[in-house]
């Protein structure tokens, strides 16, 4: 029964012509008032606000989500998110306020960004449904008697950080009785944005982890590093003390320069300008980035206050690092009695939750967007520690929205930006929407997420054949960033050793998948053509002579062997010569994203794992 309501350009020209000075683009509050006369029993807040909202109740933020709702093609899809509202009414007079911010609804550039691009300005819609204990019942809806107004929060970009000037705030805006005042405006009813709304059925994002800084020190006049001795994902949270007017900085940054200040390789900062009154305390709401290490600018520690050039700035007065990834539950643990082991074994598990969020990203500050390849090539090493099948289903239904007519799956999804060649249509980033879910089926047995995409991972393996050439795939980004002066394209294995393989894995999965559905025809054809491209496989890269695959290199001996594409009687001697240049190279990797994943699975399943436990040391 709800409305989606939005910021308009008569809002934002409305908001300049009472203040030509202030932000340009300036993020909306809304907000309504009720009243309540009976015993609430249940309570439900319904609500998609979008690029990302903060639902606050009678002046308190409800729940501990952040960065709702998740990522998705807004033009397909627009998730929606429900939360218990009874701990937050009160018997009289009641108020509702929220927040947005652009999240990748609305990347608004003007610092550090991958990419520009918007699906429309902010807006949201909100149903809340209450039931009284005498069985009566009542709903506030979002639409007509609304009202706009303008958030404090002056820039907010996903990539580039996010600024607050506490100057603009106004207490009491999400609270009962709030007069308001010229700033504030009816809300006008929007149109829907052309996504389907559809539940959030996902563990939501929250602060999950706090640090606290294990060194502070001044790298330049009046600047300072703190050091949080952990790199991670997410924000810092700060508690400041200042003169009104007064703005701190805090630049983030994984690693330090030579003068030991923070290497801000990206344009990425948050701001906070203090209105004077107390203690002030901040973090961002819309927007997060990887780092371990926060420069502050415009502020003195106050641990060196005493010490301080700058009497004047304000002191902070704390900082923690607070770390963001979804509130999943962790299902394995490994320990043994190498420490080295054990801390890679971290470090992995660090980069799994620092990438966890709505999608599984690449990096959290650079690109942030979803790369399939992880998907199935840490899918393992992510459902092995941590319990994700409704993560995994979002992701799969990412893809399958993202899938073009002709049955092309892109290399990233959502498709926020077009990529070119290969970065778009690469059979190791595409095939994720067959390898992914068949890894989700075995983990969860999860029979309907196969018969939900059966038709588009069939149209995808069909678009991948289309594009052999006597049943050899050549196109894509091949074994990317494998070992070699000139990371990125593979220097070590021909494109085609790894686009054909996957040619041949995402049929030898669709046989067994079509199977497990019935669809005994399917099957059989998959089958066929897993045999066609095997045969195609072998001719092209088996060498009969030096029993080597194509190059020779790890990567081009280990994907059939995992795969299972080797001639009956060879399969031993490969993996002889594989174990050979292992050693040759002083039990070192050369392959790449995709090839070091295969050469683990050829190992072990060739019994070698004393080989792996010589490369780990």
């Amino acid at each position: 029964k709800a409305a989606w309501i939005g910021v308009t350009q008569d809002d934002i020209a409305a908001w300049k012509a009472q203040d030509p000075d202030g932000p340009q683009d300036p993020l909306p509050l809304f907000r309504t008032e009720f009243r309540l006369g009976n015993d609430v029993r249940r309570a439900k807040a319904y609500i998609c606000g979008l690029g990302h909202f903060e639902l606050r109740i009678n002046g308190r933020k409800v729940g501990d989500h952040v960065l709702e709702p998740g990522w998705t093609d807004y033009e397909e899809s627009c998730l929606y998110t429900v939360l218990d509202a009874v701990p937050y009414l009160q018997h009289g007079d009641n108020a509702v306020g929220i927040l947005l911010g652009n999240g990748f609804y609305k990347v608004t550039g003007g610092r550090y960004v991958k990419y520009r691009g918007s699906f429309g300005d902010p807006k949201l819609i909100m149903q809340l449904e209450i039931e009284y204990a005498d069985g009566t019942a009542e709903r506030i809806v979002s639409g007509d008697g609304w009202m706009i107004g303008r958030s404090p929060i002056v820039f907010s970009c996903i990539y580039g950080g996010e600024d607050y000037n506490a100057l603009l705030e106004q207490p009491g805006w999400d609270q009962p009785g709030f007069t308001g005042g010229a700033m504030w405006r009816p809300a006008s009813v929007v149109p829907a944005p052309p996504g389907k709304l559809t539940l959030e059925n996902l563990r939501p994002l929250k602060v999950m982890r706090r640090f606290q800084p294990v060194q502070v020190r001044e790298s330049a006049p009046g600047v300072y590093v703190y050091d949080l001795g952990q790199n991670f994902s997410g924000w810092v949270e700060i508690a400041v003390k200042g003169s009104p007017g007064s703005t701190v900085v805090l630049r983030p940054g994984e690693l330090l320069n030579a003068e030991g200040g923070v290497n801000c390789a990206w344009n990425i900062s948050f701001s906070y300008t203090l209105r004077g009154e107390g203690v002030e305390v901040w973090a961002p709401r819309f927007t997060y980035t990887g780092f371990r290490y926060i420069q502050v600018e415009g502020a003195v520690p106050a641990e060196l206050a005493a010490e301080s050039d700058h009497p004047t700035q304000p002191v902070l007065l704390r900082m923690e690092g607070q770390m963001i990834y979804p509130d999943v539950e962790t299902v394995g643990s490994f320990a043994c009695s190498s420490p080295l082991w054990n801390r890679i074994h971290d470090i992995i598990n660090w980069a799994i939750l620092s990438n966890m969020k709505s999608v599984l990203t690449d990096c959290p500050h650079r690109e942030k967007l979803g790369w399939l390849e992880e998907t199935h090539l840490m899918g393992p090493s992510i459902m092995y520690n941590y319990q994700v099948p409704e993560l995994y289903r979002k992701i799969i239904d990412d893809m399958r929205e993202a899938q073009l007519d002709n049955g092309l799956v892109p290399d990233i999804a959502p498709e926020y930006t077009v990529f070119d060649g290969g970065f778009r249509d690469s059979p190791e980033w595409g095939s994720a929407y067959i390898i992914a879910a068949w890894y989700v089926y075995n983990w969860y047995q999860d029979r309907e997420v196969l018969e939900r995409h059966y038709d588009g991972m069939k149209r995808y393996v069909e678009y991948l054949a289309g594009k052999a050439n006597g049943g050899v795939v050549s196109h894509g980004l091949g074994d990317w960033c494998d070992v070699g002066p000139n990371p990125g394209l593979p220097q070590n294995s021909p494109v085609a050793v790894t686009a054909t393989a996957m040619l041949y894995y995402d049929a030898d999965i669709m046989r067994q998948i079509a199977a497990i559905l019935g669809k005994e025809d399917d099957s059989r054809a998959f089958a066929e053509l897993a045999a066609r491209t095997r045969d195609a496989y072998n001719a092209a890269f088996l060498d009969r002579e030096t029993r080597q695959y194509a190059s020779g290199s790890q990567t081009s001996n280990a994907m059939p062997l995992a795969l299972g594409m080797v001639p009956d009687g060879w399969e031993e001697t490969i993996v002889g010569n594989l174990i050979q240049d292992i050693r040759d190279k002083g039990y070192s990797m050369t392959g790449g994203d995709v090839g070091f994943r295969y050469l683990l699975m050829a190992l072990t399943k060739c019994d070698q794992a004393d080989t792996v436990a010589r490369m780990l040391h």
